[in-house]
């Protein structure tokens, strides 16, 4: 905890030389005496080195002053040293310095502040400013942990009676204004109203702004009706306007002469296709059919697909179906794939070959389970050379076989080379012969587990393998007709959006009654595939022959682009904007002649003066309205940010505020201690009220005494400590018994006893028996410390 140690001055107000006395010896330090002997000024000069001021100063008059308030000799330089201690160690010390020569300006008692300084130490010398140990690298503010140093001083630390008490008599608004630092919202306080001084100019502005509009738009009108009279508006007495049917019309401000000639050109298009509805929904009919021929190709293919279909649904079974087509066309290639594997009629056989089968028709070979499990567990038994042997008779037979196919029986007596080695023979029968002998040999190299392995062989292909080849036939003859199907319904299995396009592509024909039957499928089956190209050529000439010939010379993109420009379009024969209004020839008449006179009107150069400065008046009343909002959003938030962090505030030390102030105050009769109120609702102006009742409205400046008042705000200096304690554990207190009874200073005393001990109490008083009084009741803590500033005074002399 920060407390205050050694305190020098010089040349400070009326001390003459040096002055040095310790405040850090004790917690309780009393300076008693006389009035006139010092005891404010060193509150001043503590003052001055936390704040850089003196609160209590302020002008009487705007003179200016030829000697400086807050020196003895103003010839010479003023300087006051603080030390600040944190265990009884240095922690920093404040120096105040007022140079010997200021202003007249200066000497004016609102300018009496003074710049200050933080020291490491305290000086050995205090003549050799040079050798001063500057802190440069941290703020006083930092060190006692309270960034609201200068605005609550005195609140926190200094309480000066009269001072305090004069502050009461303030209305609750203008108090309010005074201490909101109390609150740490003096700052934003201050921001706020600067806030409300911008919002505040903002709506002068725009009022004014309003004024010069309606001047000039009244001139304006005036203009408009003189340039009606001149081109034969003469009876009629009120500005003429568009009819309300074209959009764009109703707002054209145009800009220069062309842009008029422009819709002049636009509603003259309009005016013909009134004119002419029958020929221009023709002209629309032919467009429509042209464009969609050319960019709906898409929605085209899907009519001839699924344009047979009422709705999509229909199409969502088509897909489902289209599952089990494919299911199913995929089941048949795999029996075909399984039947071409089927061992030729040697009856030769492998796993392979039966690892297919089995899993093909499991059912069937859990029937031939017995010997299917046993050729399988044979074939594991033979050994490597069984298994070549086996193959090596297999490829003999299979090559035999092969050779004979080439050979026809009219060449059995010729010569003939052995396929197996190579050498000639006589015949064909004697390579047979060589080729049998050779067999019986190979076959006797066959051991019992290989010839048992045939004998299983042959048992499988003549019935297991049979068995499967009949399930295969007969599941084909049942069912591969429907896999002719599979194309025919995937072709029509589109999306859910190309399906929604498509639909809107065939309403529009069918409302056209152009016939789509011809072309569409007739039912399910039906499969389109490589035809799809041309037939849909077809469908496209089809529906090209029902163009209707166009027998005006007008370029339909122009019509419509004026049809556009306006939100119009063809309905049911008439004309409609985008409210479904009809547009009907008297409606674009009466726009065509606004347009003209607004042509007339823009060769006015006053009335184009004058739109000009309409349209920059609104233009900046747009921005200002809009910077207004903004302004008025950021105050009104700030505003009630400020309100509910004050109303917070108030309400965390009204409990201890009100414990404290009945401590002090023992003397009211009804023995409860007072209230605090702040603004509760952000409308309501900000104040602060002492109250004497919880539902009292009256402030306590017209229902307390002097006295009274003195403990109040005694308590609420206490209250803030205990509520929002900071590093300086220092409380000043000029004179704070002057108006207090025995019965409120023995509580006062009490107080400061038992609430806040570790406190470095500091206090002056001109009574003696109050500062003894005081010493007394703090005996059995750190030994009280008492200096008479007259004795001291008086002995310096």
């Amino acid at each position: 905890m920060i407390k205050l140690g050694k305190l020098r001055v010089n040349n400070f107000k009326s001390f003459k030389d040096d002055f040095t006395i310790n405040l850090g010896s004790t917690e309780l330090f009393i300076l008693d005496g006389p009035n006139g002997f010092g005891k404010t000024t060193l509150f001043d000069a503590i003052e001055l080195c936390f704040t850089g001021k003196i609160g209590r100063v302020s002008n009487t008059d705007k003179k200016q002053k030829n000697n400086h308030l807050l020196k003895y000799n103003d010839k010479k330089s003023a300087s006051i040293f603080l030390e600040l201690l944190e265990d009884d160690n240095t922690k920093v010390v404040i120096y105040a310095h007022i140079p010997p020569s200021t202003s007249k300006e200066e000497n004016k008692p609102d300018k009496c502040s003074v710049a200050t300084r933080l020291l490491k130490s305290w000086p050995s010398d205090f003549e050799r400013e040079d050798e001063f140990l500057i802190l440069n690298d941290d703020s006083l503010e930092r060190i006692v942990d309270n960034k609201e140093l200068k605005n609550t001083y005195d609140i926190f630390n200094y309480i000066q009676q009269e001072e305090t008490c004069h502050f009461l008599k303030n209305t609750e608004s203008e108090r309010h204004n005074k201490i909101s630092y109390l609150f740490g919202t003096n700052r934003h306080n201050a921001e706020k109203e600067k806030l409300k001084a911008i919002r505040n100019k903002l709506v002068n502005k725009i009022t004014s702004i309003g004024v010069e509009f309606n001047k000039l738009d009244l001139e304006r009108i005036n203009l408009d009706l003189s340039i009606q009279n001149e081109i034969g508006y003469k009876d009629s007495d009120e500005v003429v306007k568009p009819s309300g049917k074209l959009d764009v019309i109703n707002t054209f401000q145009p800009q220069n002469l062309e842009q008029v000639n422009i819709h002049r050109g636009f509603i003259e298009k309009i005016y013909w296709i009134a004119n002419n509805k029958h020929v221009f929904s023709s002209m629309e009919f032919n467009h429509y059919i042209n464009f969609m021929c050319d960019n709906r190709k898409q929605e085209i293919q899907d009519v001839l697909l699924v344009g047979h279909f009422s709705n999509y649904e229909e199409i969502e079974k088509i897909s489902s179906h289209v599952n089990w087509l494919s299911a199913l066309s995929n089941k048949l290639e795999y029996y075909s794939e399984l039947k071409n594997l089927k061992p030729d009629a040697s009856g030769k056989i492998n796993l392979e070959i039966l690892d297919g089968f089995t899993k093909a028709f499991p059912i069937l070979a859990l029937r031939y389970n017995v010997i299917l499990n046993r050729f399988e567990s044979i074939s594991k038994e033979i050994n490597g050379q069984q298994k070549i042997l086996e193959s090596l008779l297999n490829h003999r037979e299979e090559l035999k076989n092969k050779f004979t196919l080439l050979k026809s029986p009219e060449h059995n007596h010729e010569e003939v080379k052995c396929p197996f080695c190579g050498d000639f023979k006589s015949s064909l029968d004697v390579l047979m012969l060589e080729y049998d002998q050779q067999s019986i040999i190979f076959e006797s190299l066959k051991s019992d587990s290989l010839k048992l392995l045939g004998e299983v062989a042959e048992d499988i292909f003549a019935n297991f393998i049979p068995s499967c080849i009949s399930k295969i036939e007969r599941f084909e003859f049942k069912y591969s007709k429907y896999s002719k199907l599979l194309n025919s319904y995937s072709e029509m299995k589109i999306s859910r959006e190309r399906w929604n396009k498509m639909k809107v592509l065939k309403d529009w024909l069918i409302e056209n009654n152009i016939d789509i039957s011809t072309v569409t499928k007739k039912n399910n089956d039906d499969f389109i595939g490589d035809n799809l190209t041309i037939k849909n050529n077809e469908f496209i000439d089809l529906i090209k022959g029902y163009i209707i010939g166009n027998p005006v010379d007008k370029d339909y993109s122009d019509l419509k682009n004026a049809m556009k420009t306006y939100s119009l379009s063809m309905l049911s024969g008439e004309i409609i904007n985008k409210s479904n209004d009809i547009v009907r020839l008297e409606d674009i008449k009466i726009d065509s002649e606004f347009v003209h006179l607004l042509g007339m009107k823009f060769n006015s150069s006053r009335l184009q003066q004058i739109s000009l400065l309409l349209n920059k008046l609104t233009k900046n009343k747009e921005h200002l309205d809009n910077v207004y909002k903004i302004v008025n959003s950021v105050f009104n938030k700030y505003n009630g940010c400020i309100k509910e962090f004050e109303k917070t505030v108030a309400k965390q030390i009204s409990i201890p505020f009100y414990i404290y102030s009945s401590k002090v105050l023992q003397t009211r009769p009804d023995g409860n201690g007072a209230y605090l109120q702040s603004a509760e609702n952000i409308k309501d102006n900000a104040y602060l009220r002492f109250v004497s009742k919880i539902n009292d409205d009256h402030d306590a400046w017209n229902t307390m005494s002097s006295g009274q008042l003195s403990g109040l705000v005694i308590s609420f200096m206490l209250s803030m400590n205990k509520v929002y304690p900071t590093k300086l554990s220092t409380l000043l207190i000029d004179d704070p018994v002057q108006t207090m009874d025995e019965i409120n200073l023995a509580s006062f005393v009490q107080l400061l006893k038992n609430e806040f001990s570790g406190y470095q109490i500091i206090m002056s008083t001109h009574e003696k028996r109050n500062s003894n009084f005081f010493a007394y009741k703090f005996q059995n803590k750190t030994a009280p410390r008492i200096e008479n500033m007259k004795e001291i005074r008086l002995g310096m002399v």
